[in-house]
């Protein structure tokens, strides 16, 4: 859900199909950030570098933990207690970020124009929205 929130963000600002590999090319960065980093970690694990506290951390990094805590967890290498809270705040920063979203949409049911850069997008989320 998280993912797919953070598409229909970067989704919102695209105003044409044309563009939309360029509205697109921020969640790209962001998708492979996560899924390296999980990556990263379960080479060092591997080569025998700890890395504990490092999962520690990616686990309650939003982009991260859903690539991080299912290998960490299945790995031993994390608890089950350590990983339902990584999963809370996934679920918090998911919330946001739905509410986030949903003002953006409210705010782009009106705008016409342009292609949104991604400053844009954070401005128009935190605007506040008038009935």
């Amino acid at each position: 859900c998280f993912y797919a929130l953070l598409a229909g963000l970067f989704g919102a600002a695209i105003s044409k199909i044309e563009d939309m590999a360029e509205g697109m090319k921020t969640y790209n960065f962001i998708m492979i950030i996560g899924a390296y980093s999980g990556i990263g970690l379960s080479m060092a694990q591997i080569m025998g570098n700890g890395a504990a506290t490092v999962s520690y951390v990616l686990s309650f990094i939003p982009i991260c933990a859903p690539f991080v805590v299912p290998m960490q967890l299945l790995a031993g290498k994390i608890s089950i207690s350590f990983a339902l809270a990584g999963l809370v705040v996934l679920i918090g920063f998911t919330v946001f970020l739905a509410r986030f979203v949903g003002k953006v949409y409210q705010v782009m049911l009106l705008h016409q124009g342009n292609t949104l850069k991604f400053r844009d997008i954070i401005s128009l989320g935190r605007k506040e929205t008038h009935k």
